[in-house]
């Protein structure tokens, strides 16, 4: 199988200046036709959301935060272009934005409700969609839904954005875990959910959850910051 070698530029790393990298099967790559560069975008907000033949028959599901260029809508539906050609969603499922459009939250809590609706679903390393996250995906898919680029791992979120107190947590604001109760390196991420709690996706085994902040996170947490704003 051939691969290519690629990354990912809206996902910033310190691994290197042109986005995050990683490897894809170049059977699955196919070039980006110019319309996803001004047409306006079907931008699946579901958890995932199932693409329609143009005859509605079931073609595939599909995640949270695709987005693909809209040919034509009525009240149900939206037409939409593939990479395997046109193809329906239901407008129940999606929101309609334009390329590189910043919809800026009028409060962190928008974010909250967003990630409550991935209650539930399991723990993936390395996940960052509808079928599956992992701690910092988790919270760079939520704000990425708002058109905020953040950086993609927590250890590097963590030196960014604008640093919170403890006494002015809002909900929306990122929690940081390090080792050795604070003092070591980072090494999980979670969301303020209000009310003493948070929003995270925890480790393998275990699904997206909103808890108390107490033992063993109360002692690990090390710094919050604040990037909706």
């Amino acid at each position: 199988m051939a691969w290519a070698e690629v990354r990912v530029i809206d996902q910033p790393t310190i691994k290197s200046e042109l986005g995050y990298p990683g490897w894809i099967p170049v059977k699955q790559l196919e070039a980006v036709p110019q319309m996803y560069e001004t047409a306006p975008l079907a931008f699946v907000v579901s958890q995932t959301a199932w693409l329609y033949h143009m005859d509605h028959e079931k073609c595939m599901e599909i995640s949270f935060q695709t987005r693909l260029p809209i040919i034509d809508s009525d009240a149900t539906w939206v037409v939409v272009q593939t990479p395997i050609g046109k193809g329906r969603l239901k407008n129940e499922d999606i929101r309609v934005v334009y390329p590189n459009e910043c919809i800026s939250p009028e409060s962190g809590e928008e974010l909250v409700q967003m990630g409550r609706q991935f209650l539930t679903l399991p723990y993936l390393w390395a996940g960052m969609s509808g079928f599956g996250f992992d701690c910092s995906g988790f919270v760079y898919q939520l704000h990425r839904a708002f058109g905020l680029t953040i950086p993609r791992d927590a250890s590097e979120q963590a030196l960014q954005g604008v640093e919170v107190q403890p006494e002015d947590l809002q909900p929306g604001d990122l929690l940081y875990f390090a080792y050795e109760e604070g003092a070591g390196r980072v090494h999980h991420v979670a969301m303020y959910a209000g009310n003493g709690s948070m929003i995270h996706a925890p480790k393998t085994g275990k699904s997206v959850e909103e808890v108390e902040i107490t033992g063993t996170y109360k002692k690990e947490h090390c710094l919050s910051r604040r990037y909706w704003t």
